[in-house]
């Protein structure tokens, strides 16, 4: 692969999907990743991970590819997991789940990854799953504040015997 961005070698024999991962690396804020479903390891990963979770790639490849270290809570991988089975059984074209992530730094990070399946065998079975990951940590904490103040609003209300009205245009 031309790009510093892969985490392995991709296969140099999809020359396709090497450019289509390179041109996703320009477009996306986010991580782009490959994942053989064979192996279960991460093959391709771009210079996001690095960027918003601190791990190098090297860090990963030590690992041996395998994100599950990274991800906090077993529920969200079962999650992962049921979801990624639907994509392989062709229930769905695509999936979206959450996964809580611990950062380098050993904080936590909300993640919402979207994965379709990226390339199947001459038969038609799935070999490997594209993943967009997207950070919602701030706006999931942002939500979060907005209900807590929402609800010390609504118990101000009910123990001063008060309301409250907004005018909307």
């Amino acid at each position: 692969m031309h790009s510093e961005s892969a985490l392995y070698q991709y296969p140099s024999e999809f020359p396709e999907q090497i450019q289509m991962l390179e041109k996703l690396d320009l477009l996306f804020p986010d991580i782009v990743h490959v994942q053989d479903l064979t192996t279960q390891k991460i093959i391709y990963i771009n210079d996001r991970f690095t960027e918003l979770l601190g791990y190098s790639k090297k860090d990963l490849a030590d690992r041996g590819g395998d994100l599950h270290a990274i991800i906090l809570s077993e529920s969200l991988f079962n999650q992962r997991a049921a979801r990624i089975e639907e994509l392989i059984t062709r229930k769905k074209q695509f999936v979206e789940y959450e996964t809580l992530v611990l950062h380098k730094n050993q904080t936590e990070r909300l993640f919402r990854t979207r994965v379709t399946i990226f390339r199947s065998d001459a038969q038609g079975n799935p070999l490997e799953t594209i993943g967009v990951s997207e950070d919602i940590t701030e706006t999931h904490l942002a939500y979060t504040r907005l209900l807590q103040h929402q609800e010390m609003h609504r118990i101000t209300e009910q123990a001063f015997h008060f309301g409250s009205w907004e005018k909307t245009w």
